[in-house]
């Protein structure tokens, strides 16, 4: 029978209940997920799985995105792409130990036991607005902060560069809050091709994991578990100017 291909940018898929332990799919099962018509000709590569309801949910991966997640219906004949929900509103997900990239953030700030991993744009205005507002979170929590620059931002690049160019944690987290309350400094910044080069490749490997991670807009913040967090809910006890 011919499988059928759900195509959804966004589709909320609505459970029961979350499941209190994740009851991970069997590799025969995750072989035969493979060998469906429609995922093998779309060249998805399924990565791991798991029991959802009705449903497995399935990580996957494909030229044009490191991280997808699909759901697959268990008589293998409806493959559904998009993001789905349990009833009580969370993202189902797979989980990723963010520790392991603790050492590739580009600057951490914040002296708090809870450790975040943000994704930023320091041309973004909601990240702005997320700088602006941080004064309140720091003593509570750990940030690890990774550049995200989107293309469609026209001084994103140059930003970046710039805070870059800055040495240490406490140079660089000033230089993103300074360009969020409207310095223009890093316009005059000049660098050697060396300088240049080597800049540019921090900046690739930082947007390289974003991508991994399947970070689609900023700021995205990670919990140390991998679990996407809304940045207003970090700013409870810092409010939102």
């Amino acid at each position: 029978m011919k499988k059928i291909l759900v195509s959804i940018t966004m589709i909320g898929l609505m459970f029961g209940s979350a499941m209190a332990k994740e009851v991970l799919l069997k590799q025969d099962i995750l072989n035969k997920i493979q060998n469906i018509n429609i995922i093998k000709k779309a060249g998805f590569k399924i990565i791991k799985g798991k029991i959802v309801g009705d449903l497995y949910a399935v990580k996957a991966t494909n030229p044009r995105s490191p991280n997808l997640t699909l759901f697959v219906t268990k008589n293998l004949k409806t493959v559904i792409i998009g993001a789905g929900f349990n009833a009580k509103g969370e993202r189902i997900e797979f989980l990723t130990n963010m520790n392991k990239y603790k050492n590739k953030a580009l600057w951490t700030v914040g002296n708090g036991k809870k450790d975040y991993y943000v994704f930023t744009d320091p041309e973004c205005p909601f990240c702005q607005k997320f700088e602006k507002n941080l004064k309140n979170l720091k003593p509570n929590a750990k940030l690890h902060v990774f550049l995200f620059p989107l293309s469609f931002h026209r001084h994103a690049i140059s930003m970046s560069k710039y805070i870059l160019s800055l040495k240490g944690s406490a140079a660089r987290a000033k230089a993103i809050e300074d360009i969020a309350k409207g310095d223009t400094t890093y316009q005059k910044a000049k660098y050697t091709d060396e300088e240049s080069i080597k800049l540019k490749k921090m900046i690739d490997d930082s947007v390289n994991l974003a991508r991994k991670l399947n970070v689609n807009g900023t700021p995205t913040v990670f919990d140390k578990n991998g679990k996407n967090i809304g940045w207003p809910t970090l700013l409870t006890k810092a409010p939102v100017r």
